[in-house]
């Protein structure tokens, strides 16, 4: 994975984050192999991240290093890996577990995803 780290009050949106490759220079990113200017468009895939709006889908791009053969998805540096859920309402659900400010109930409801998407980013938060 490769994160491109934008500011946090740009939106999290398809165009955001299809302007942002637009204007992406690709020789010279890095490959986490450490090598730079071998990367090239390799694919894309869907995603989906929720919002106030409901889940809005993402077309991914993939990169391939020529160097170590490797592929990698561009991911927004306000998008968690693995996760559909965006890294600002991550802090805002780690937040209210450290203050203990809301219930889980009042938070998924507020953020529109339900009690176990709370429960998971609460324990992958403990666990790391």
């Amino acid at each position: 994975m490769i994160t491109l780290y934008v500011e946090e009050n740009n939106p999290i949106t398809p165009c955001f984050y299809n302007s942002v490759l637009n204007n992406l220079q690709f020789h010279q990113l890095k490959c986490p192999c450490g090598q730079s200017g071998c990367l090239s468009v390799h694919g894309y895939y869907n995603r989906y991240v929720k919002t106030e709006d409901g889940k809005v889908m993402f077309r991914i791009c993939r990169v391939k290093c020529d160097q170590c053969g490797r592929t990698h998805a561009i991911l927004l540096s306000s998008m968690v890996p693995y996760s559909q859920i965006s890294f600002q309402d991550h802090l805002q659900i780690i937040t209210a577990h450290e203050k203990e400010t809301l219930s889980s109930i009042t938070l998924s409801s507020a953020l529109s995803f339900d009690e176990s998407n709370f429960r998971y980013i609460i324990g992958m938060y403990l666990k790391h």
